[in-house]
């Protein structure tokens, strides 16, 4: 996980060079079966822009960091084992030690309104890192203890309100669902992303 804050760090600093570029917070709150596992999470990162924040129809590149909690400190569940006796179904628990999501997007808001303070719609293209640690025991004779990461790809429509002072500062919160799929597995893990941004133009300062 270290060696993933530090690159968005660098990625971080890099965009620092440019005019255009801000902070977000968010609020995710995991649905489907991915909201059965974890809670809500808050998000915190960087925006680098790609246009000037006085266009009418904005585009940026966004990463945050996110880290989530199970909702129990066990999940039951049960495995299936068979032979030649039959096949039967053994319980079996999972543990989730940490869960921490490295998240990386390209979106884009349409401001309705040719004015500082006007609604917005737009979407996102997500690409999610997610490092876990994660136990699986079945009746106790099998264990698997599980380090590993995995690579979300997925996409949000949102909606919004910007305000916007002298061409110079701008405000915006924004919502939507995420529906992002595991690019190896083809898992989901779905969340809804309430994000407020605070972005600023330092050639107009």
């Amino acid at each position: 996980m270290k060696k993933q804050f530090l690159l968005l760090l660098l990625i971080c600093a890099s965009f620092a060079s440019r005019a255009q570029y801000g902070i977000n917070a968010g609020f995710l709150k995991p649905s489907s079966d991915f909201g059965y596992i974890f809670k809500p999470a808050a998000s915190f990162g960087l925006v680098y822009y790609l246009t000037t924040l006085d266009e009418r129809f904005q585009t940026s590149l966004a990463a945050s960091f996110s880290s989530f909690t199970p909702r129990q400190d066990t999940f039951f569940s049960y495995g299936v084992q068979s032979g030649g006796s039959g096949t039967f179904y053994l319980p079996a628990y999972d543990v989730w030690h940490s869960y921490y999501m490295l998240s990386g997007r390209v979106q884009g808001d349409f401001l309705i309104l040719d004015k500082d303070f006007t609604p917005t719609i737009g979407y996102g293209l997500f690409a999610n890192n997610t490092m876990y640690n994660h136990d699986g025991v079945l009746q106790t004779a099998v264990s698997s203890s599980e380090i590993g990461s995995d690579v979300f790809l997925g996409y949000m429509l949102k909606a919004g309100l910007l305000y916007r002072i002298n061409d110079t500062f701008q405000f915006k919160i924004n919502a939507g669902r995420v529906r992002a799929k595991s690019f190896t597995t083809g898992v989901k893990s779905p969340y809804y992303l309430i994000e407020f941004e605070f972005a600023i133009d330092f050639d107009e300062l």
